[in-house]
């Protein structure tokens, strides 16, 4: 692959015209890059009866991790039921798949680096709804990154078979391995951070140059040429409302994923951004998916009468948000993305 590719910066590489290059680095400082694969799988009655979660992740309790980063009030809480990848399931992959072994942890080969798989964990949302969130970091062989390794780990990531094959055997044993054969009503996000020790103005200068160069690689275009510019133009409307305070980071959300790039070792009042997004897509695709498998699943309408937690996050983001316009904005963000509101009412019109 790389002796066919163009190296030069600021020439087009499969279609996607380069930044001139990416921001400098501080002496000693290396460049991070952090890649998270999200999976959202609901279950019908009958394999909810035989998934056995616990064989092989740990069972770590109720988790109020989303009410307490955003501040939620009580009636639009939500809570799931955490378990975390165990050593059996570390061991299990690595008797199965042939993979790379890095500091003792399992890796993918990209390009000439590699993609080191350092945490799994599956959260429960009650009934059917489960979400899988495997992250993976890009090894340091060296203290910088360049884009073409950049933009290689990238791409790979969004559509590589061997990463492919360990998230999904990662999803066979986080449901203890029961229900491996069966089709499951699944859909997966691509999330990317990567973090830059520079200043923000060097920051601020090299997003506004090159931002069209990213939202092509957000949206995964493989094509030799680059994609229709509408489509760049809807992540970058979608993503507006999130960028405006601060020039130095840029956040990117769609229905495939979250790309963010920002500055380290700043005090930026916008912090954990990334996380924080990534949250909210991942709940809001998991709303979707249960929506959209409300007919297939014999879910009614009572069932939303009964659980209001949904309808209250898609129908009144104001108040589920009150605490934050940021947090706010960005589930607006995610819903639209996502068509919620659409979806909802249609369940409401058509269910039973």
């Amino acid at each position: 692959m790389g002796s066919e590719r163009v190296r030069q910066t600021g020439r087009p590489l499969d279609g996607v015209q380069l930044p001139d290059a990416l921001p400098p680095s501080h002496p000693g400082m290396s460049r991070t890059l952090t890649l998270v694969s999200s999976i959202s799988i609901t279950l019908d009655e009958d394999q909810q009866e035989r998934a056995r979660i616990p064989r092989f992740f740990s069972d770590r309790g109720v988790s109020h991790a989303l009410s307490s980063e955003f501040t939620l009030p009580v009636r639009a809480t939500v809570a799931t039921r955490r378990y975390t990848a165990g050593s059996q399931a570390w061991k299990r992959l690595r008797r199965e798949l042939d993979c790379a072994d890095i500091g003792g942890n399992i890796a993918v080969a990209v390009g000439s680096r590699y993609l080191i798989l350092k945490s799994a964990k599956l959260d429960h949302f009650g009934g059917g709804a489960y979400l899988l969130r495997t992250k993976y970091a890009l090894d340091e062989q060296s203290t910088d990154i360049d884009f073409e390794e950049f933009e290689i780990a990238h791409r790979a990531f969004q559509d590589h078979s061997s990463v492919k094959h360990l998230e999904n055997r990662i999803a066979d044993l986080a449901l203890g391995d029961t229900l491996v054969g069966e089709t499951l009503s699944r859909r997966s996000l691509r999330s990317i951070h990567a973090t830059f020790p520079t200043d923000p103005t060097a920051m601020a200068r090299f997003l506004r140059s090159n931002r069209h160069a990213l939202v092509e690689l957000h949206i995964g275009s493989q094509s030799a040429t680059p994609s229709d510019p509408r489509l760049a133009a809807r992540v970058l409307e979608n993503s507006d409302n999130v960028n405006i305070k601060d020039e130095a980071q840029l956040l990117l959300l769609n229905r495939q994923g979250v790309s963010h790039y920002e500055t380290r070792g700043t005090t930026s009042p916008y912090g954990n951004r990334f996380e924080k997004a990534l949250l909210l897509l991942e709940v809001g695709t998991v709303f979707q998916q249960v929506l959209l498998d409300a007919g297939r699943r014999g879910y009614s309408r009572k069932t939303w009468e009964q659980n209001p937690t949904l309808s209250r996050w898609i129908d009144h983001p104001l108040s589920t948000f009150f605490s934050s316009v940021t947090n706010r904005l960005i589930w607006e963000s995610v819903a639209r993305s996502l068509a919620l509101r659409e979806i909802l009412s249609e369940v409401r019109a058509y269910s039973g």
